[in-house]
């Protein structure tokens, strides 16, 4: 069953939730596991610098309008170190799949996981290093 991470960003960091992906439910699925009305969807710029595609980060689009706190892992792996710009609120992650129709959002497998979290591990001790 393939599966999404919910990086949760609360007033003590950014807590990791995994949890099913739901294709059936649509739009509603992004909205209450995000606790938003509007999404975007933006490339993990952060990690194509590690060599990993197809990730990509769903996002409250307008979580720095309402007073969302700021997402540390997030803002990482959507590379804010080159372009300052960091995502407030909660976020998931989840893979891009390629089709006829244009390119689909889909969730991960526990091998997609498991190189998520090395690359998050990495982002980590990178960015904590650079201070």
């Amino acid at each position: 069953m393939d599966k999404v991470l919910v990086l949760k960003a609360t007033e003590n960091g950014t807590v990791g939730v995994e949890m099913p992906f739901d294709k059936e439910a649509g739009l509603d699925f992004y909205y209450q596991n995000l606790d938003c009305d509007t999404i975007d969807i933006v490339e993990a710029h952060g990690l194509v610098e590690l060599k990993l595609k197809d990730f990509c980060l769903v996002c409250d689009d307008e979580g720095i309008f309402n007073g969302g706190k700021v997402n540390g892992i997030a803002s990482l792996l959507y590379g804010f170190m080159e372009h300052g710009q960091p995502l407030v609120g909660h976020v998931m992650v989840c893979k891009n799949k390629y089709t006829d129709d244009g390119i689909e959002t889909v969730g991960m497998s526990d091998d997609d996981l498991k190189t998520l979290y090395t690359a998050i591990e990495k982002l980590v001790h990178e960015y904590t290093n650079k201070k």
